[in-house]
């Protein structure tokens, strides 16, 4: 008999905890990308992702194909090359307990060179052009170019 009453507490226990009432959006519609930013998801190659549990935000480095031979160490890379950080702010994954995915679109920067030029823009939340200065515009370039490229099939 006490074998029975065991056996039904515990159907009625995993009843329950399986039976959950949340839906759960299959699509991430909060982490889109502004339209006012120019990611071509054609030309970008993913380098390498970035998680700050300081500032809770996630972000991917991307880079064309210039962009990623340059950071793997080879010198011969074509002329052109771009690099494009995304950053995103942390939320928690109904889907998943403990696991963060990203949240709301936070900022972006592009680095764009061209021979000897080197052009940053910074944008916001919007995808709108934000200004740096001279010395946010150096620090940026130099934490893009230090980071290493994630190793992939």
């Amino acid at each position: 008999m006490k074998k029975y009453v065991s056996l039904l507490g515990l159907v009625c226990i995993i009843t329950v905890a399986c039976s959950s009432r949340i839906a759960i959006e299959p699509i991430n519609k909060q982490a889109g990308v502004p339209a006012g930013i120019p990611f071509d998801r054609q030309q970008f190659k993913v380098i390498n992702t970035i998680v700050d549990q300081r500032q809770h935000s996630i972000a991917v480095l991307f880079g064309n194909e210039a962009a990623v031979c340059l950071l793997k160490g080879d010198s011969s890379a074509p002329e052109h090359k771009k690099l494009l950080l995304l950053i995103w702010d942390q939320k928690p994954d109904e889907a998943w307990f403990g696991a963060d995915i990203p949240g709301d679109f936070k900022s972006g920067i592009l680095l764009d060179t061209d021979g000897q030029e080197v052009k940053c823009v910074a944008y916001g939340k919007d995808g709108a052009v934000q200004r740096l200065s001279d010395e946010e515009q150096q620090e940026k370039v130099q934490e893009m170019m230090a980071v290493k490229p994630a190793v992939m099939p």
